[in-house]
């Protein structure tokens, strides 16, 4: 079930507080926030990489709000997939 507005805003304030357990909610943003930030470095698929507690912050605190709708569309993609909703 995606995550309602209320929701992505509070697992973006979580993660901008740089808090290291993470919510259900929280969870899919962390790895989409993840996934744009390996793709803008272009670090390769085959690169193990995970994104720092603080290098998240600054990324979050710098979307702009078209932005913000992105990531939240691709979180809730990549929870569908989690949930075993795309085939």
């Amino acid at each position: 079930m995606p995550m309602t507005q209320r929701q992505f805003n509070d697992a973006i304030e979580q993660l901008m507080r740089g808090h290291d357990g993470v919510d259900e909610h929280a969870a899919p943003v962390v790895v989409a926030a993840a996934y744009v930030l390996k793709a803008r470095r272009r670090i390769p698929d085959e690169v193990p990489w995970s994104a720092t507690p603080n290098e998240l912050a600054e990324f979050l605190a710098g979307l702009d709000m078209s932005r913000r709708r992105q990531l939240r569309q691709l979180a809730n993609s990549l929870q569908l997939v989690a949930d075993g909703g795309v085939h």
